[in-house]
């Protein structure tokens, strides 16, 4: 289950959740940040194996994965799973008769991971809320 750790409760913060088709993905819903409506967007955090993804918002609304320049607002860190790897058998056999196999990496799932929201200013009215009004 997605562990979700909210940086200062008592601020606003941006919603996030894993890609229900794909779960190396990560979803950030659209969000206000001060008077500006911010689209969301999905991030595919494959780039990211065993690392820490993180996720910034410009002053114009506009997201970024860049962690070499400076951003105004920094709306969460997703601790992204190590690479695995499986080994599955191939159908085939070699000279000798024996399976030949093949080592393939396995997709992060994030749906067990850690992400840590960071406040933002103003007030973030999220799309289910807006749905609920």
């Amino acid at each position: 289950m997605l562990d979700i750790i909210v940086v200062n409760k008592d601020m606003n913060h941006a919603d996030f959740s894993v890609n229900e088709k794909d779960h190396s993905t990560i979803d950030l819903h659209d969000f206000t940040l001060g008077n500006l409506r911010v689209r969301g967007r999905s991030f595919d955090l494959r780039p990211f194996w065993g690392g820490i993804a993180r996720i910034f918002c410009e002053y114009n609304g506009d997201l970024s994965t860049d962690n070499t320049v400076e951003h105004p607002y920094m709306l969460a860190e997703i601790y992204v799973p190590e690479i695995t790897t499986e080994t599955i058998p191939t159908g085939k056999r070699d000279a000798s008769g024996q399976e030949i196999m093949e080592t393939v990496i396995v997709d992060p799932d994030l749906s067990d991971t850690r992400i840590l929201l960071y406040p933002i200013p103003g007030p973030v009215e999220a799309e289910a809320d807006k749905e609920e009004n």
